[in-house]
């Protein structure tokens, strides 16, 4: 995810359709989880390539554009990027990404140590809640017979 192809400035996009219209290098750089693939002369969402949901959100609509399948209609890419954006599905794509970033550059840990961390400090706090309420219970009964 930190090394998708990008194009450079001297990369020639394709012309594409009646109205001679392609890809724009500055899309890449507006829309930070844009992809361009050269072999499909085609725009992708990475985030939720990569974290497709189980389907198109409420509508159940299936995923198509810029998930599964390549987003070419150059005409209204940037109308469709942004309401790709705000879709419910791609800011969940987004955390997910965030999380696995995390995770992968070493700033957080996976999720079983996470769990074996929270596990540990459990059974600590339990161990001192032991300690604690057996300790006052001894001085409530100070004559009872010490094992």
């Amino acid at each position: 995810m930190l090394n998708v192809w990008r194009p450079d400035y001297k990369f020639k996009f394709p012309i594409s359709g009646t109205r001679n219209l392609k890809f724009q290098l500055a899309w890449l750089a507006e829309w930070e989880w844009l992809a361009y693939s050269k072999e499909e002369d085609g725009a992708y969402c990475l985030w939720c390539s990569l974290f497709p949901p189980s389907s198109g959100g409420r509508s159940r609509v299936g995923l198509g554009k810029l998930v599964h399948t390549k987003f070419s209609q150059w005409k209204n890419a940037k109308e469709e990027f942004r309401a790709h954006q705000n879709l419910q599905y791609h800011d969940d794509s987004r955390l997910k990404v965030a999380g696995f970033l995390s995770v992968a550059c070493g700033k957080q840990d996976n999720v079983h140590m996470q769990l074996d961390t929270a596990q540990k400090r459990k059974v600590g706090f339990l161990k001192y809640s032991c300690v604690y309420i057996t300790f006052p219970m001894d001085s409530f009964f100070p004559h009872r017979p010490k094992p």
